[in-house]
């Protein structure tokens, strides 16, 4: 074997649900007017061929697979269905074995990160921390059974918040305010850190049940965790996390960035929460990923003291 080849990196996106992907995917596109190189694969834009990525990028020698979670499903379950999530989910990351893995899920803000009386809708908040409650107490009927899992961190490489650091600039430029429950002045922003916590409500499939389900994992988490930042509350990345440590049998082995694009205020969901704004807060996420994509280097994902490999 010629030890001088250079395979490529590869960077899985999740992207949760088809009503998410779709203006994720308009973001991308209109990137591409801009000077985001087109994809080389695009076969499957509208979801209908099974265990196929949306779109699959080629950069600065990194695949970037393009991927909604809810077209992996069975098209018999809910969309919002944690356990089917888990259950198809490692199979594709442990095929694709990727050097970072990128969820993308809409989200609610939290008093942490949300002063009184202000607004981030709109904002996108990355981070690498993981929380988890089971919320099946507010949501009985709920098909899903999913055992929450404890506190987690993602080890993403220290070279990818470097990345999001000099790219926020371009990032915030572009991005929209939602028209309908917009962000205050000059909170419209893109901003990541490993102290951010996604607080995950697991087994829910109701809407009408985030009324209770959202401030007790939140209480929860500040009870247990009083030092750690919760950035968002929603329903998925904490189970990307899961099953890339399923995927690796137990093992740091693929970092997990999650993306949250900000729909709501901290218990403001039926407020805040109309199809324009989950469209707004998507696209959004398309614009922060893909301004990432854009300017990821080879040695981003290569050099780093993640222990991608560590026992």
């Amino acid at each position: 074997m010629n030890k001088n080849i250079v395979l490529p990196n590869m960077v899985d996106i999740f992207v949760n649900k088809k009503f998410e992907v779709e203006p994720f995917i308009d973001a991308l596109q209109w990137l591409e007017s801009k000077g985001l190189p087109s994809p080389v694969k695009k076969e499957n834009m509208d979801g209908k061929k099974p265990g196929v990525p949306r779109l699959e990028y080629f950069i600065n020698g990194n695949y970037f697979n393009v991927w909604c979670i809810e077209d992996l499903m069975d098209s018999g379950t809910s969309g919002s269905n944690s356990q089917e999530k888990f259950r198809v989910l490692p199979e594709y990351i442990r095929t694709d074995n990727p050097h970072l893995i990128i969820s993308v899920s809409t989200a609610e803000s939290t008093p942490d990160v949300q002063p009184e009386d202000t607004s981030l809708n709109g904002s996108v908040l990355m981070g690498e921390m993981f929380y988890q409650l089971d919320a099946k107490q507010y949501d009985p009927t709920s098909p899903s059974n999913l055992e929450a899992q404890p506190l987690a961190e993602s080890f993403v490489q220290w070279q990818i918040y470097r990345l999001i650091q000099q790219c926020t600039p371009s990032i915030n430029k572009l991005l929209v305010c939602p028209k309908h429950v917009g962000a205050s002045r000059h909170a419209l922003c893109c901003a990541a850190s490993r102290e951010f916590t996604s607080i995950g409500v697991i087994n829910i499939v109701h809407y009408d049940a985030y009324a209770k389900a959202d401030p007790a994992a939140y209480e929860a988490f500040k009870k247990e965790n009083p030092d750690l930042v919760a950035a968002s509350i929603e329903t998925t990345h904490g189970i990307v996390k899961m099953s890339a440590a399923e995927a690796a049998g137990g093992k740091h082995r693929y970092p997990v960035l999650f993306v949250s694009p900000i729909t709501d205020r901290y218990l403001h969901f039926d407020d805040d929460v109309d199809e324009a704004q989950n469209y707004t807060a998507g696209y959004n996420a398309g614009i922060a990923v893909g301004v990432l994509m854009e300017n990821m280097t080879y040695s981003d994902l290569v050099f780093s003291p993640s222990p991608r490999f560590a026992e």
